[in-house]
């Protein structure tokens, strides 16, 4: 990740409540993406240690996902959608080649 300017208490009073995790008590920044990974970071830990609720660090993960652009859920990406070229049904295929080579 990108080193994330130095967080001072100027630059935080200055940022909007959209920046932060929570924008209602302005706790976990995340204005940029090394940011974003740490907020996630964090609420994860505070959870564990039953400082955070598990709705409030939902929260936190959606928007730094958002900063991050990452997709979340099983719905995304190639393997959802059957378009592997390295799928089950090119199997046969591939052994036919190399029985091919083997013989050859």
């Amino acid at each position: 990740m990108a080193n994330s300017p130095e967080m001072t208490a100027k630059r935080r009073a200055s940022l909007p409540k959209s920046k932060f995790g929570l924008p209602g008590s302005r706790r976990y920044p995340v204005d940029t993406p090394g940011r974003a990974a740490n907020a996630k970071a964090r609420a994860t830990q505070q959870v564990a240690k039953g400082n955070l609720s598990e709705s409030s660090a939902a929260q936190i993960r959606a928007k730094a996902n958002r900063v991050l652009g990452e997709r979340r859920g099983p719905s995304t990406g190639p393997r959802a959608t059957g378009s592997r070229s390295d799928g089950p049904g090119n199997r046969p295929k591939l052994n036919r080649n190399l029985k091919d080579l083997i013989r050859g």
